[in-house]
Order: C-alpha cells, then sequence, then structure tokens
C-alpha cells in the first residue's frame, strides 16, 4: 500500500533522472524514449511504432489498431469477442481523430524519442500557428529544444519538461 508514502520532491526526481541519464549513456545505452533506454539497435520495435506514429493493426479481444486517421480497439471480453466474429461482426469501438488530435500526438510521441520531429511538418500541422511557433522558439532559446536542420529533439535539460513543453506546442 502507498498510503502515507510520500515521494520524493521535485528536485530530487530530477536529480535523480539526471543522474540515471548520465550513467547510462556512459555505459552505453541509447535514451531513445523518455522513459526507455537501450543498447544501440536494441529499441522495443512494438512501442516505437507508437512513438514514431506508425500504422499498426490489433487482432484479438483487447487489440488495439491505428490507421493514421482512427483508433480503434476490440471489446476485452472473449467469450463476447468470439460471438460476435462468428456472427461475421468485429467487435470494435472506433474513434476518428481530428487535425488537431493527430498534430497533438505527433508532437506528444515523437518530442519524446531520440528521433525527434520535423520542424516543416510540426508548422505544416499547425498551420504555422503563431503561439505554436512563439512557444517553440522559447524554447530553442532556452535551451529546452534543440533543432539540427530539420529535426527537433528535447536537450538533456528539456527532458526533465517533456510533458510542459509538449503541452506547449498543443494546439
Amino acid at each position: 500500500s502507498t498510503k502515507g508514502y510520500v515521494g520524493p520532491d521535485d528536485a530530487q526526481s530530477s536529480e535523480q533522472f539526471e543522474l540515471c541519464m548520465a550513467f547510462l549513456q556512459e555505459n552505453g545505452w541509447q535514451h531513445y524514449e523518455i522513459s526507455n533506454y537501450c543498447l544501440p539497435g536494441k529499441a522495443a520495435v512494438h512501442n516505437t511504432a507508437y512513438w514514431q506514429n506508425l500504422q499498426y493493426i490489433g487482432f484479438g479481444p483487447s487489440a488495439h489498431s491505428y490507421d493514421g486517421q482512427s483508433r480503434s480497439w476490440n471489446i476485452a471480453d472473449l467469450r463476447a469477442y468470439s460471438e460476435a466474429l462468428m456472427s461475421g461482426n468485429l467487435p470494435e469501438t472506433r474513434e476518428l481523430l481530428s487535425a488537431a488530435d493527430r498534430y497533438n500526438e505527433y508532437v506528444m510521441t515523437g518530442l519524446r524519442t531520440m528521433w525527434g520531429i520535423s520542424y516543416t511538418k510540426l508548422l505544416q500541422m499547425c498551420h504555422n500557428d503563431l503561439e505554436v511557433q512563439q512557444h517553440l522558439q522559447r524554447h530553442l532559446n532556452n535551451g529546452d529544444i534543440i533543432r539540427q536542420e530539420d529535426t527537433l529533439t528535447l536537450s538533456q535539460k528539456g527532458k526533465l519538461y517533456a510533458d510542459a513543453i509538449a503541452s506547449d506546442l498543443f494546439l
């Protein structure tokens, strides 16, 4: 039980995260996503598809799929799933993502990775939104985001604030 547990404060958490980043990187591990490290060439294929906004299809109860425009998920109950299939129905729920949803997910998931996001694609997807550009410039100036040619990635310091930075760039 976590009742009564008081976790580390923000400063202590930041220090621990920075120590972890330094130690793993010094020992040859790649920080390929905010909460994931791997040895070179050993990134998780399954989760990397999510972070790189790739399409995927899931089969079976509770399986999720994504086609670039919508997300769907199958019913979780095995009996209900089987009965629906036997009667010729695909027991899924589908959610059509808006352009803003797709943009926000692109920023949120891609910025968390070592591969980053495309500066050009970001501007195209947000339709050159002035507020997004202002927030982006502030994070570039602060050193939270690094731009190398067309790629935007988080700096070591920026990784401490990944969610806040992404939300600054949301539509």
